[in-house]
């Protein structure tokens, strides 16, 4: 998870950017929670690039995701409606996710020595 405002997931390099998170930086850039992105970095780090369906999702958010960010970044409302319905669930998915991963891990490593 994170640490003092520091993901501490080892960031890989993707095509389009490294980090990656367009449109949720576009939500919370002026509310005071980017400390959200580290979470939703380490889910994608952790979780979807696993995968090949996770690398491929991720791989198409790259490319459709800088269009929107900067589309919303501007419009109040509609930037307001992306984080309520789009943002802030996918912040609470990954949230969970990854509270209930690191769970799982800790109980896992206890009972496996």
């Amino acid at each position: 998870m994170s640490a003092g405002g520091v993901c501490l997931v080892k960031k890989q390099l993707f095509p389009y950017s490294p980090e990656g998170c367009f449109i949720a930086t576009a939500v919370y850039s002026d509310t005071g929670e980017l400390y959200k992105l580290d979470v939703i970095r380490e889910f994608r780090d952790a979780v979807l690039k696993k995968t090949a369906a996770g690398q491929k999702l991720v791989n198409v958010y790259y490319i459709v995701s800088p269009r929107i960010a900067n589309y919303i970044r501007t419009k109040s409302l509609t930037k307001t409606v992306v984080k309520v319905l789009v943002v802030e669930p996918g912040y609470c998915i990954s949230s969970f996710v990854m509270f209930t991963r690191n769970i799982l891990k800790n109980i896992l490593r206890k009972h496996l020595k």
